[in-house]
């Protein structure tokens, strides 16, 4: 693998080359300088799956934690003809798993050359947009002056905490923000709840699709209504009575719930989709989140 570089002058040199000797080998070929991020703080690391259509991955490699790479597939329908025109398997498209972060091997890791927001490793280093970014087959990581850390205070009812010129009072949250279903009380029924999974392994929800769908077997219901790749955000009126809200995140699997809880969490992306509708159905396809 020849590696270049473009020097201050913007002129393409060659930094030299690297060879990985077998099925699936890595070789560190760089490291960031910048400011107290020196030395081996983080590594530029090549890695190439010869069992893979020769994939090569270029990794962001900080020394610790170890789980905290980011990686970018330079391709493997290009590298089969001995050179990389791109990142990801198409040129100027954005694929999901043109950028993996999490792991030493990067298919073990997230997926997230789709995702529409900025991220931040535990490292500290800012992975920019990757979705807008890999549109135009560049990858954008925003490399900190030093590891980023945080001091996090935990103390009882009443107790402070001093710092930086600065007096803080750590205040207790009293109100439970989380039950399993079982946990809910007929008090909690009074009040808004959000349900969070499908009928298979939530009976609050599986007891109000029964009574919406007017069946005796919501998750048989479930499957003529939804398929994999699918979920459902959808408001129920009066759930439980006492005019009681139910808003309810569920998809065909785990993975569709999740999705639907990102939907959610993002509400201002898709108050569009939103807009007059009680339920609304959450789709993947491609690594794209959709509203139907």
């Amino acid at each position: 693998v020849n590696v270049y570089y473009v020097d201050s002058d913007n002129k393409v040199q060659i930094a030299g080359s690297e060879v990985l000797n077998t099925p699936t080998d890595s070789i560190d070929f760089a490291d960031i300088n910048y400011k107290d991020t020196k030395g081996s703080d983080i590594v530029l690391r090549l890695y190439g799956n010869a069992t893979a259509n020769n994939s090569l991955y270029l990794g962001l490699v900080p020394t610790t934690p170890s789980n905290d790479q980011i990686w970018v597939r330079l391709g493997s329908s290009a590298g089969t003809n001995g050179y990389f025109d791109g990142i990801g398997d198409t040129a100027n498209l954005e694929e999901t798993d043109e950028l993996y972060y999490g792991n030493a091997v990067p298919t073990s890791g997230t997926q997230i050359g789709t995702k529409d927001e900025d991220h931040r490793t535990m490292y500290g280093v800012i992975i920019k947009d990757p979705k807008s970014h890999g549109s135009n087959d560049e990858e954008v990581f925003m490399i900190p002056a030093d590891q980023v850390k945080v001091n996090a205070v935990v103390a009882c009812s009443g107790s402070t905490t001093t710092g930086g010129g600065t007096y803080e009072e750590a205040v207790p949250v009293k109100t439970p923000i989380a039950k399993l279903d079982t946990e809910v009380t007929s008090d909690d029924k009074a009040g808004n709840l959000i349900l969070i999974g499908g009928p298979a392994v939530n009976t609050l929800v599986k007891d109000l699709l029964n009574n919406e769908w007017n069946v005796t077997d919501s998750q048989a219901a479930w499957l003529d209504h939804f398929s994999s790749g699918e979920a459902m955000i959808k408001l129920v009126e009066d759930a439980f009575g006492d005019g009681s809200l139910a808003l309810i995140v569920a998809g065909t699997d785990a993975a569709d719930t999740v999705e639907a809880c990102h939907v959610l969490q993002q509400y201002d992306n898709y108050a569009d989709e939103f807009a007059d509708k009680t339920e609304v159905k959450v789709t993947t396809e491609a690594g794209t989140v959709n509203i139907v």
